[in-house]
């Protein structure tokens, strides 16, 4: 009597973990998206002509905000697809700061009555302008 209980109760922790693992890896793969836009759009958001002129360059906030989307926008995350309303990005300066954040939709919890049926999962990632 207890083999059936024992293997119910496998099966639910094994459902459990790939919720979880899922979830774990769509923040990972939004973390790698943020780092590479946030890396990206610090340097090649700088208008063009200013390191030429000896100008303080520092990047442009549209085309920041321009290139981060157009990286970013779109992507297929754990079965969640960003949309441009999930990603921001800000400049302080000269330091570059992209936000994901998006609803990852669980697999195996659907089924079990009261659960939580998504998970919310943030994303930042920064990249500063150096010039050496």
């Amino acid at each position: 009597m207890l083999v059936p209980a024992g293997i119910l109760v496998l099966i639910a922790l094994a459902a459990i973990a790939v919720d979880s693992s899922i979830a774990f890896m769509a923040q990972r793969e939004m973390i790698n998206y943020a780092t590479g836009a946030a890396n990206d759009a610090a340097t090649a958001a700088i208008p063009k002509g200013e390191l030429q002129h000896g100008r303080d360059a520092r990047p442009d906030s549209g085309l920041v905000d321009q290139l981060v989307k157009n990286r970013i926008v779109g992507r297929n995350v754990g079965g969640y697809v960003i949309s441009a309303d999930d990603v921001t990005s800000t400049i302080d300066d000269d330091t570059v700061t992209v936000t994901i954040k998006g609803t990852i939709p669980y697999v195996f919890a659907p089924a079990i009555p009261g659960a939580h049926k998504a998970a919310s999962v943030n994303a930042t990632a920064s990249a500063q302008l150096q010039f050496r």
